[in-house]
């Protein structure tokens, strides 16, 4: 099981929130393992106290997912930094099922859920009774004759259930179906699910007594966010939409060797699985063709002297409009990964360059202070970063020093990571769950 999704559940516990782990239960391992989503039912009378959990435990809720429906069943997303994968819950405050975008049909035994479960890897799931009863009920109403797994309910039925499961089971066949259960899981366990598609009217009809479908489906649709501009915007430049609609610059920098753009690479990756993600260098490795002729040509004899003052003030507004572009990224609700930052335009220019390098150190002092929301200094022991190197690259002395002038521009926000005995992943890793413990508190709750 996951670390945060154990640290989840076992808080829950002790906490007094009443859950029951619900749909799907025979991919339960995998799903604890992170593979697939979790349904879990929460008590509606512990609404708050369940959403504040919910962020203590840094799962972000995702308002524009289209399994998100009004105010009954939520999308949260989570990041569990030890294996490096999202978790997905969904949150449920009524027992609901049917189509995707409206979940119009309600098993409306959710207090018997709380207390009919057993214990399951130091979890609580539900019992085999309910799960099995609300899957008939769902493929009868959303008529999926191609579930496998209604015909194994059938021949579980007929080797015996437990009699509480039993019980459960033949009390929500009788009260939906209106039939004898022993006939149902016969005609199941040789028929497969497309016997249900004979029940659709009663069920349909039973559920209505309880609650009508058609109301809650128009309640859900009403209640449904709206899209922002900004996402109607960044659809017509063809790229996806964030799932946790909290969009963020992450700045990386660092002397050499400390694994920045190796770093860069794997939270472009990481991101992208839960946004539109851009990686954006501001360093020097390659200028745009006005910068590189200007920076060939100044490299002649005598031209050094005309283009030379121009160099700061050209090569930092290339940077600026990279930085520019940038926040257009993140104002589209993209995520956007810098290798390097506008503090190393600040040192490149610190041993002089006249007046014009004064006014690139300003300038870009003054726009670094304002630019990105999570920002870090990757380090290593020196004779690490080395190793990391081709030899004789650099020396021992230039490492150190770098380091010392990094030190003495960055200011307090920028986070100091020592790769020197973490693997990139393990830094990749400890970047996306802070982003996951900081974003969680940029937007309200539901």
């Amino acid at each position: 099981m996951l670390s945060i999704l154990r640290d989840f559940f076992g808080g829950c516990a002790t906490s007094g929130i009443r859950y029951a782990i619900w749909k799907s239960l025979e991919n339960l391992d995998g799903q604890l393992a992170g593979d697939g989503d979790i349904d879990v039912l929460f008590d509606p009378d512990q609404r708050d106290q369940v959403l504040a959990y919910l962020a203590t435990h840094c799962f972000i809720f995702d308002s524009g997912s289209a399994s998100t429906v009004g105010r009954d069943v939520l999308v949260y997303r989570g990041f569990d930094r030890a294996s490096g994968m999202f978790v997905t819950l969904h949150v449920h405050f009524q027992c609901r099922f049917g189509s995707k975008t409206e979940k119009e049909s309600r098993y409306a035994h959710e207090t018997e859920m709380f207390r009919d479960q057993l214990p399951y890897q130091g979890i609580m799931r539900l019992r085999d009774g309910h799960f099995f009863a609300i899957r008939l009920l769902t493929v009868a109403v959303r008529e999926t004759a191609e579930d496998p797994y209604i015909a194994e309910i059938g021949r579980q039925y007929l080797a015996g259930l437990p009699e509480t499961d039993r019980e459960i089971l033949d009390r929500s066949i009788d009260s939906y179906f209106g039939c004898v259960p022993a006939t149902l899981m016969a005609d199941l366990a040789a028929g497969g699910a497309k016997v249900l598609h004979r029940y659709t009217s009663k069920v349909e009809a039973a559920i209505d007594l309880q609650e009508p479908r058609h109301i809650y489906a128009s309640h859900a649709n009403d209640t449904r966010k709206k899209p922002s501009l900004r996402f109607r915007l960044a659809k017509l430049r063809g790229r996806g939409r964030s799932k946790l609609d909290r969009p963020a610059a992450i700045v990386i920098t660092g002397p050499d060797g400390a694994g920045k753009s190796t770093v860069c690479d794997l939270l472009l990756k990481k991101f992208s699985k839960i946004g539109p993600t851009y990686a954006l260098y501001l360093g020097r490795r390659e200028w745009r063709p006005f910068n590189s002729t200007l920076n060939r040509m100044r490299a002649r004899p005598g031209w050094s002297l005309v283009l030379g003052p121009i160099w700061p003030l050209t090569s930092t507004a290339e940077l600026l409009l990279i930085a520019l572009k940038g926040w257009a990224h993140v104002w589209l609700g993209g995520y956007v990964i810098y290798d390097r930052s506008l503090f190393d335009n600040v040192l490149k220019f610190s041993g002089g360059h006249g007046p014009t390098g004064a006014v690139a150190r300003a300038v870009s002092r003054t726009c670094a202070a304002r630019h990105g929301h999570l920002h870090y200094f990757l380090r290593a022991d020196p004779d690490i970063a080395l190793s990391r190197k081709p030899p004789g690259k650099y020396t021992r002395d230039y490492l150190i020093d770098v380091e010392r002038r990094f030190r003495e521009v960055l200011p307090a926000t920028f986070r100091t990571i020592d790769s020197s005995e973490l693997t990139a992943e393990e830094v990749c890793n400890e970047i996306v769950s802070d982003y996951f413990k900081q974003a969680v508190h940029w937007a309200g709750r539901p």
